[in-house]
């Protein structure tokens, strides 16, 4: 993809880098086994379920701030600093998670299963600066990284081919089927639940005058579910709005993370319906 994942060789490179420009003792531990049976086994189990997972959600929970911070207090550390973009501010003596300063950079809704007893113990500096001010401060201090391209990616997923064949591979295969409307018309055909996920709305393979989302996933079914916004005027974003209030729900309801799709957040939505200020919103379904 040409940009650097979270984690991996190169990366260990640069922490150790870092930690020598500054003085610091630097610590390579290996999380690989807990990885895999802690966020990549269950990332492949929620494809087969028809749900679209965030393995940041767990990573961050279980292993960031769960085995990593374990390891830092048992070599007597106070409290361990990461890179993420968030703050965390006392509130009525309780520590509450927050937004980063920086709104496009913010990680903070990775983070929401963190408890009090575990924020206590964090620091994230950088949730205080914007990003430029972040890479200035870098070049201050001399440090090789300062320049280093952001990375978006999944850490165990390089590329989306990689990404659609775990999806292929955890589904039991692509099975095609219909895509209907929520009036159980079949306006279209998918080439298999595994290659679609909630909320999607690009490369679905059916005209329409408006924009249409995924809403469900039936795998056992070869059905898929999804609304579709036919009044209004397109590029509002309220298109995005619905499909951020449905995911939130959903995936609050099953216990995961909000899907990578739906990074996009509507601040103010609180129910899976929207309501336009001219047009109308109507509900349909994609099976």
């Amino acid at each position: 993809s040409g940009r650097p994942a979270c984690c991996g060789p190169e990366a260990i490179n640069d922490a150790r880098n870092v930690c020598d420009a500054l003085g610091m003792r630097h610590y390579v531990l290996d999380f690989s086994r807990e990885l895999k049976d802690l966020v990549i086994e269950d990332f492949l189990r929620e494809y087969r379920l028809g749900r679209t997972p965030n393995p940041c959600v767990r990573c961050n929970e279980l292993l960031k701030f769960g085995k990593l911070l374990a390891h830092a207090q048992a070599l007597g550390a106070e409290c361990l600093a990461t890179g993420h973009y968030a703050r965390i501010a006392d509130v009525n003596g309780a520590p509450r998670l927050q937004r980063a300063k920086d709104a496009r950079k913010d990680q903070s809704y990775f983070l929401y299963r963190l408890s009090e007893d575990t924020m206590r113990a964090l620091r994230f500096p950088n949730g205080e600066y914007d990003k430029p001010r972040i890479r200035e401060m870098a070049r201050e201090l001399g440090l090789p990284v300062a320049e280093k391209p952001d990375s978006q990616e999944i850490c165990f997923i390089p590329d989306k081919q990689t990404l659609d064949g775990m999806r292929i591979e955890a589904s039991g295969g692509n099975r095609p089927g219909p895509i209907v409307d929520v009036r159980g018309k079949e306006i279209g055909r998918h080439g298999g639940t595994s290659l679609y996920t909630v909320g999607q709305r690009r490369g679905l393979g059916v005209a329409a005058e408006q924009p249409l989302y995924v809403m469900r996933l039936r795998p056992s079914a070869g059905v898929h579910g999804a609304r579709c916004d036919m009044g209004g005027r397109r590029g509002t974003g309220q298109g995005s709005a619905l499909l951020r209030a449905h995911q939130t729900l959903a995936h609050r309801r099953a216990g995961k993370g909000v899907a990578a799709a739906g990074r996009r957040r509507a601040r103010g939505v609180r129910d899976a319906t929207v309501r336009r200020r001219a047009g109308t919103v109507r509900r349909v379904l994609l099976g």
